[in-house]
């Protein structure tokens, strides 16, 4: 675990093993879960003409962005 080795990152074993996690970091997640609410008042403040959506199309476009995002 101390050795010298150098990985991708250019550190030794015990440094990356230090680091957290990719997209699990809180600031990550309070990153995420911002964009998260700024994309739910998007879709309450939409225009009168986007509420006669069809309701597949109003499930499906939030799932989406939040598959894309939290993957």
């Amino acid at each position: 675990m101390y050795s010298s080795r150098r990985g991708r990152s250019g550190g030794t074993v015990l440094e990356w093993l230090k680091l957290p996690a990719s997209k699990h970091s809180p600031s990550s997640i309070a990153e995420v879960n911002e964009e998260t609410k700024g994309h739910a008042r998007a879709i309450v403040n939409r225009h009168r003409e986007s509420k006669g959506r069809a309701d597949d199309s109003q499930v499906l476009e939030p799932t989406c962005f939040l598959r894309v995002t939290l993957t």
